[in-house]
């Protein structure tokens, strides 16, 4: 399944297609006492067949979950293009751990595809997108040069380490357990701080609308997607580290010029400091002391 073309292009055309049986079919399973997940499970299921086809939809079952990514978009899909030196940013980030509360981007359904599908955000994925089932965030992505993946993660916001996905999980398609929770783990911690690093103050990114689609949908509400590309402040881009030293006194020892790397700081505010916001943090030089020349070891044997 060539994937190219990126979550955006495969949740093309949706707007087109009558899915009043599809809303019918979960009303009436909520009604009988079907749990909500299952219910929509159901609804997005039968979207994907109405839009893919039955055939294909059983060929790759992967496409109900760009049906429920889509029907959790409504009524406006929300895609943030990223360059690949923002990709770069979120990598260098040294933040493995959940925040304690979820960030805004990730409070609703979210695309966020690479601009170029060469440059990955992350390992060979070039999109993902996730959207909410209850406290279950359903992630899909699309890969270079071809293939998805999806997986299942169930974020706590409580400080500890990002996890992978419920070891129980099934597998869908040709994935090994490993990489499955890798790519998990990844994609949620991929998404959790490109999400800060977007609503951080003094953040080093910026945002630009590239432009909307306007189509209407068969019953005339407005459907499609508000893209925004998303790149890297052009003064972060030369930070570089200094190799000056000068001697100190007596002990014979340099001081070498350090460039320490932007970091996010999560920073309390407010009445008793009881609020707290992202703050980025820009790289910074400092001075460390070093020794002047190499320590000679002698080990007897």
């Amino acid at each position: 399944m060539a994937n190219k073309i990126g979550i955006v292009k495969m949740m093309e055309g949706f707007e087109t297609y009558n899915y009043d049986e599809a809303d019918e079919l979960e009303k009436r399973l909520l009604a009988d006492g079907s749990s909500k997940e299952s219910a929509f499970k159901s609804k997005a299921g039968t979207v994907a067949v109405i839009k893919f086809g039955y055939n294909l939809v059983s060929e790759l079952p992967i496409l109900v979950n760009f049906a429920a990514l889509w029907i959790s978009s409504k009524p406006k899909t929300k895609v943030h293009e990223v360059t690949a030196a923002v990709s770069r940013m979120v990598a260098s980030t040294d933040m493995h751990d959940y925040p304690f509360m979820c960030p805004d981007l990730m409070k609703n359904a979210f695309v966020i595809e690479s601009k170029n599908h060469e440059e990955p955000l992350f390992g060979d994925t070039f999109s993902i997108g996730g959207y909410w089932v209850l406290d279950k965030l359903f992630l899909v992505g699309t890969r270079y040069p071809d293939g998805a993946l999806m997986g299942v993660a169930v974020p706590v916001w409580d400080g500890s380490e990002i996890s992978g996905p419920d070891p129980k999980d099934p597998l869908m398609g040709e994935i090994s357990r490993d990489e499955y929770t890798n790519w998990v783990r990844e994609a949620v911690r991929y998404a959790i701080i490109f999400s800060r690093l977007m609503s951080a103050d003094k953040t080093p990114l910026k945002s630009e609308p590239k432009g909307a689609n306007t189509k209407r949908g068969r019953r005339g509400e407005a459907t499609g997607w508000i893209v925004s590309r998303v790149y890297l402040d052009r003064k972060y881009g030369s930070a570089s580290s200094g190799t000056g030293g000068e001697k100190m006194d007596k002990e014979g020892k340099l001081t070498k010029v350090v460039q320490v790397q932007g970091f996010l700081r999560n920073q309390a505010y407010g009445p008793g400091w009881k609020l707290h916001k992202d703050v980025w943090i820009e790289s910074f030089e400092t001075r460390r002391w070093v020794s002047a020349r190499p320590t000679k070891i002698i080990v007897s044997a």
